[in-house]
């Protein structure tokens, strides 16, 4: 038997230079093609997967639409000993503030109720009693809700107060 000759190996490459030489255009097309598929794959993925925070985002729109307003803010209750529950804001036509305890304290006690505005202002709200089976308040507010800091409980006592600080500039950050 004769050692195979060098010959057809040599051709079996210049053939498949030739080849590839002729079709650059088609490995790009590939290439393409590919890049194409895979970014409609990974958009398709993306739509669907944010598909409830878009109708979230619609009924929100909704929602505000209906009073007139352009949205909402949300901030911790505190007390010396610790969160006693949430105050929710609104900015619209009227603008408002409500406040819930999240947990019936022993006695109800009456407050003072004060909004202190960016500028340093302390508007009085009025007086409340929460407490006991008392556990929300709410009031229209005389100002836009952007320049609300501070919303404010002080017991007649003047033993407990309760504080939530307001940060609707930034709606979405605690105070």
């Amino acid at each position: 038997m004769l050692p195979s000759s060098p010959q057809p190996r040599r051709s079996a490459r210049r053939a498949l230079r030739r080849t590839a030489g002729r079709r650059p255009w088609a490995a790009r097309l590939a290439v393409a093609a590919s890049v194409a598929v895979a970014l409609a794959l990974g958009a398709g993925a993306v739509y669907q997967g944010t598909s409830g925070d878009r109708r979230l985002a619609d009924s929100y729109r909704t929602v505000l639409a209906q009073g007139h307003g352009s949205f909402f803010a949300a901030a911790p209750l505190r007390s010396p000993a610790g969160t006693l529950g949430s105050v929710f804001g609104y900015q619209g036509q009227p603008s408002w503030l409500f406040a819930t305890l999240s947990q019936p304290t022993a006695q109800p006690e009456h407050y003072d109720v004060q909004l202190v505005t960016r500028d340093g202002r302390h508007l009085s709200l009025g007086g409340t009693v929460l407490g006991g089976t008392h556990r929300t308040w709410g009031a229209q507010i005389p100002v836009e809700l952007t320049q609300v800091r501070q919303l404010r409980f002080e017991a007649a006592s003047g033993q407990f107060t309760m504080t939530a600080y307001l940060n609707p500039r930034n709606p979405w950050s605690p105070g």
